[in-house]
């Protein structure tokens, strides 16, 4: 999997945007990996994928497999336990990385309704 990580340079995205992350994968060969715990927001934007995220009490994992649907998004985040992540198909993803509370600029929604 190819990931390229890299910061704005707009003055004004600096200040809400931590980070943009660019995740490729060319093939449907299993991948998985793992985060830590984190208080990190993200807003996933993924090319013909489908996402199934379970996030259940002692389960934290997020399933990506090709999908029907052009784009989908996912916003994840404050996660109290690692993200564990199953790639089972070719990924296309853009991950905005917000920092704290920077989601607020943006939306007026509470996180859990987000």
């Amino acid at each position: 999997m190819k990931t390229v990580i890299v910061k704005p340079q707009n003055e004004i995205l600096k200040k809400h945007i931590e980070y943009f992350l660019f995740l490729k994968k060319s093939d449907d060969n299993l991948l998985n990996y793992s985060t830590f715990p984190n208080n990190n927001i993200c807003l996933a934007i993924y090319k013909e994928n489908h996402i199934h995220y379970n996030n259940v009490p002692n389960y934290n994992e997020c399933v990506i497999t090709k999908g029907n649907s052009l784009f989908s998004s996912r916003l994840y985040g404050f996660h109290k336990r690692p993200f564990n992540v199953n790639i089972n198909a070719d990924l296309d993803q853009v991950c905005i990385i917000f920092y704290p509370a920077a989601l607020r600029a943006f939306t007026h929604e509470s996180y859990d309704d987000l």
